[in-house]
């Protein structure tokens, strides 16, 4: 089923973004089996990514992989709110 994953990382930055982005780039994970989509934005406060995945089994190995890289540049790893997609409109 897929899923949407909602992360929200108050005061993390565009450069932190960036970095961690390069560092998933070399550790050959930008791109992981199962995400649809991804986006991100900042916020008032920090940051914001919603990644839309195939399911949330598929989710699980890129979590592990990307906790210690955003905790290597200075982010800490938040909860997603996870949501059942209903309906997908391309």
């Amino acid at each position: 089923m897929v899923v949407i994953a909602i992360f929200e990382m108050p005061g993390m930055t565009a450069g932190q973004y960036d970095e961690v982005d390069a560092a998933l780039a070399k550790a050959d994970a930008r791109k992981p089996v199962g995400r649809i989509q991804h986006v991100a934005a900042s916020t008032e406060d920090g940051w914001l990514v919603v990644d839309l995945w195939e399911s949330d089994e598929q989710m699980a190995p890129f979590a592990e992989v990307l906790a210690p890289i955003l905790e290597q540049h200075g982010v800490q790893p938040s909860e997603p709110r996870i949501y059942q997609v209903h309906n997908m409109i391309e």
